[in-house]
């Protein structure tokens, strides 16, 4: 089960690693407004239409239609530790999305489950795992007293500046506890004051991806600021995707570049950033 998320992928190739998920949960719920064109929450209801009983017994009933058509989460959240299972096992090192279509932070995942990922990094140091939170203060309660793994980044998810003032007190701790830590800026919703954040490794920017007619904008300054923070306080920057001439781009050039950076702290190299030359 490999993941297309592009920070994902690209870490991997920089470390020349293999990329996949860690499928240890699924289903979720809303967590703020950032959640209203949930990917996880569409891809969660189409699987939990088909008939493979496997497939059905994992996904079906997670997800309910609301009255305009947008699939959401009902709130059940499934334990998986096969997939636990499954990286201890693993042959070759691998950079994991931890739980991609859920949130290990979430309340109905029993602490005692989340804080298996700190026991599988220590066990599998070869490894490396991202896990990605919208519930920052809960996420650091999992990882409370748990020695600090080099082999594992935190990122909290913030597209609009609430999300960045709630979340930044437990994100700061979790970085003065010796957590790597980072910010998904997806789906980006209005411009973000980074002030105070000069403790992550990481920002990742990205517009969101729904349908067109209900997809929220994302402004190219608010682009160029976080690139410019993330510069003045030696973060890698990450430019994941953009809207350009009405379609969702990939990796698209900012002012003639891309910016694909990856932490590079984390990775071991010697750079602190990768810009690449944009295509074409």
């Amino acid at each position: 089960m490999t993941t297309a998320i592009e920070w994902v992928v690209d870490c991997a190739a920089a470390l020349g690693m293999r990329a996949d998920v860690l499928p240890i949960l699924a289903g979720c719920s809303p967590a703020n407004a950032d959640c209203a064109l949930c990917w996880a929450a569409e891809v969660a209801d189409r699987r939990g239409c088909q008939s493979n009983t496997k497939i059905l017994a994992r996904y079906g009933g997670l997800t309910r239609r609301t009255g305009d058509g947008r699939a959401v989460f009902t709130g059940e959240v499934r334990l998986l530790p096969a997939g636990f299972h499954r990286a201890e096992a693993a042959r070759h090192p691998t950079v994991y999305f931890v739980a991609s279509e859920s949130d290990l932070a979430h309340e109905r995942v029993p602490l005692d489950f989340a804080r298996r990922v700190v026991a599988l990094a220590g066990a599998r140091p070869d490894h490396r795992l991202i896990l990605v939170t919208k519930r920052p203060a809960r996420l650091a309660a999992v990882l409370a007293d748990a020695v600090p793994r080099a082999n594992v980044i935190v990122l909290c998810t913030a597209g609009h500046q609430a999300a960045a003032d709630t979340f930044r007190p437990a994100m700061e701790r979790l970085a003065a506890a010796g957590w790597l830590t980072g910010v998904s800026s997806e789906p980006r919703r209005e411009p973000i004051d980074w002030t105070g954040w000069g403790f992550i490794a990481w920002l990742i920017t990205g517009a969101e991806s729904g349908a067109k007619a209900r997809r929220r904008r994302m402004d190219p300054d608010w682009t160029r600021a976080d690139r410019d923070f993330a510069a003045r306080i030696g973060a890698a920057f990450y430019l994941k995707q953009a809207e350009i001439g009405g379609r969702i781009v990939s990796r698209p050039a900012l002012d003639g570049r891309q910016h694909l950076a990856v932490p590079t702290v984390w990775l071991g190299l010697a750079q602190p950033q990768h810009v690449a030359p944009a295509a074409g």
